[in-house]
């Protein structure tokens, strides 16, 4: 799976790679650009701002895989209610009115060692 595997990870993360040597710090790092690397380790990187920004210990913060072992459903269609009276959090109506949207979809992973996962220390 390593030929098409990319990384995935929080823009913190990447900024502290940067950080690992003094003098060749940017050898792990290609094509630098726009605050974001394009590649690491000549693979490419891709931020994801939901993964945890800090490695502590036993938290999943590095993703490396091939992301088309991983399926993506979503359910055709949308269901829109009105709600008429929308309540404070004194439970007392507010005045107004909205909408509640329901959307759904799933993801699934095909090949569970087309991944892995860098974890804190």
């Amino acid at each position: 799976f390593r030929a098409n595997a990319v990384y995935m990870a929080n823009h913190t993360i990447y900024n502290k790679i940067r950080q690992f040597g003094v003098a060749d710090s940017h050898a792990l790092l290609e094509r630098i650009g726009n605050g974001m690397p394009a590649e690491l380790l000549g693979r490419p990187a891709y931020e994801a701002s939901a993964m945890l920004a800090t490695n502590a210990a036993t938290q999943r913060f590095l993703l490396y895989g091939d992301f088309r072992q991983l399926l993506i459903v979503d359910r055709i269609g949308m269901n829109v209610e009105l709600v008429p009276h929308i309540l404070g959090s004194n439970r007392r109506p507010t005045g107004q009115r909205g909408l509640l949207a329901v959307w759904w979809n799933n993801s699934k992973v095909l090949v569970d060692n087309a991944f892995r996962v860098l974890y804190g220390n």
